[in-house]
């Protein structure tokens, strides 16, 4: 199953250059859509998260912000149950690895992205999932408490 919903992006990238500017360290985008990610993941089933970064697979903690940024110093043993690939990283729209559910971020354009998932999934769940996940974005404040 393959599903992509475009999502307004403006806030949680705003919110990711003051978070950069306020730790003096970066943080990922596919970081803050992770912990998206992770609060709507039960709706899926889903467990375990972690971001693939083009070299490694990181797992995502759900604790404080800096925790989790702390945490991605950490590789992730095993499948995840959803992994988050920063497509727009690479200039792709987007990314999927055959061996597990994928969330792929494209290219932010204009403060828009496609959020695709792709993997096996119940097709409803998965379409409010990625509804969910792009409220969530769309007012990012509940990714830093």
């Amino acid at each position: 199953m393959y599903l992509r919903r475009d999502a307004n992006l403006s806030a949680v990238t705003d919110l990711r250059m003051q978070l950069t500017d306020a730790l003096g360290q970066d943080v990922p985008l596919s970081l803050l859509v992770a912990r998206a990610a992770q609060r709507h993941a039960d709706r899926l089933g889903l467990g375990s998260v972690a971001l693939h970064d083009g070299q490694r697979t990181r797992s995502v903690g759900s604790g404080h912000l800096r925790d989790a940024l702390h945490g991605l110093d950490t590789d992730h043993d095993g499948t995840p149950d959803l992994l988050i690939v920063d497509a727009g990283a690479r200039d792709l729209d987007d990314l999927h690895f055959p061996h597990t559910l994928t969330l792929s971020i494209g290219r932010v354009q204009g403060g828009r992205a496609a959020l695709s998932l792709n993997g096996n999934v119940d097709t409803a769940q998965a379409a409010q999932f990625l509804a969910d996940l792009a409220g969530t974005l769309e007012r990012p404040i509940v990714l830093v408490l």
